[in-house]
């Protein structure tokens, strides 16, 4: 039976559609994890089909189960996949490597307005609708961290703590599976992380719970920051007495670097075109949140630009002025 997941925008179950190239003719998808409405248009056509709305988990290709699907000769059975990322949606290369302006990138964040070349096919994304719940993990007397990235481990004992990536011999792993989450302890199978649920791992208590992201649910005990910055390193490190240091880099360290060395807040023409800024402050606002740091720490100053938001105890700290100081 063929797989129907994609939807043409506006209609219902049981309408007629006419043959647009998109898998079409369930009900409408759950926005519960998230989903985008897309434009296709096939490459050597200048006739764009019906947009679609197309969930989170759903697969862009050839094959019969695709809910976008690529109804031309050479395409891939499985060219991409709609995934999730903590809150945001990304379209991520399987069969074929999405391009956006004639750059190939192994993933492609969505937004609306976002134009993207699959193979020769053009979409155009109309629409986002984020996740409405997303998994949070508490460890020990942590508060409660969003899952973010696709891989994380846990390290118990006397200084429990949650890391975003891969570490030597690891108390627990988390891993996402593209439509849901599941975990190993000790080197154990596999078994599905869902909310509610209490594991003792290591001599640490591990809690799952579903967050609400528009009521943000989740809030981070505001343990006092060290933020450094050294003079030509473009890094900046995070530091905290209890969990592990973190080391941003790329265009988000830049953002709170230069956020960070100013005495006030910063307009947003200073820093680049505005909505390439935005794009910017949500990618570190992702890195805070997979490192169960809050996510405020760069914010908008409600007049236009940006401040660095800082809690009494917190500090900045210019290792190279300090040292020549």
């Amino acid at each position: 039976m063929q797989g129907r997941t994609g939807l043409p925008v506006g209609a219902t179950e049981g309408e007629g559609t006419r043959p647009c190239g998109v898998s079409c003719g369930m009900a409408a998808p759950s926005d519960r994890s998230g989903s985008f409405v897309v434009q296709l248009t096939p490459r050597g056509s200048s006739t764009a089909h019906a947009p679609v709305r197309v969930p989170v988990g759903a697969l862009v290709g050839r094959h019969a189960r695709c809910a976008l699907r690529l109804d031309r000769a050479g395409a891939p059975l499985v060219a991409a996949v709609v995934v999730r990322r903590g809150r945001r949606l990304f379209l991520e290369a399987a069969g074929l490597q999405p391009q956006v302006e004639g750059a190939p990138l192994r993933r492609v964040r969505l937004r609306r307005g976002v134009r993207l070349s699959l193979g020769g096919d053009q979409l155009e994304v109309f629409g986002v609708t984020p996740p409405r719940r997303v998994m949070a993990v508490a460890v020990g007397d942590h508060p409660a961290q969003e899952l973010v990235v696709p891989f994380y481990a846990l390290r118990g004992g006397r200084q429990p703590d949650l890391l975003p990536g891969e570490i030597a011999h690891p108390d627990a792993v988390i891993v996402d599976t593209g439509e849901g989450w599941r975990i190993s302890v000790g080197g154990r199978p596999f078994d599905p992380l869902v909310a509610g649920r209490v594991w003792q791992v290591a001599g640490t208590t591990l809690r799952s719970r579903s967050v609400d992201t528009q009521i943000q649910e989740v809030r981070v005990v505001p343990e006092p920051l060290v933020l450094e910055t050294t003079r030509g390193d473009d890094t900046v490190r995070i530091l905290r007495a209890t969990r592990h240091r973190v080391t941003l880099r790329g265009r988000i360290a830049r953002l709170l670097r230069t956020v960070a060395r100013q005495s006030g807040a910063i307009s947003l023409d200073s820093l680049g075109v505005p909505h390439r800024v935005h794009e910017v402050l949500e990618d570190l606002e992702d890195a805070l949140r997979a490192h169960g740091l809050r996510d405020d720490l760069v914010r908008p100053d409600g007049v236009g630009g940006l401040e660095l938001f800082l809690h009494p105890a917190d500090r900045v700290v210019h290792l190279a002025e300090r040292e020549t100081g």
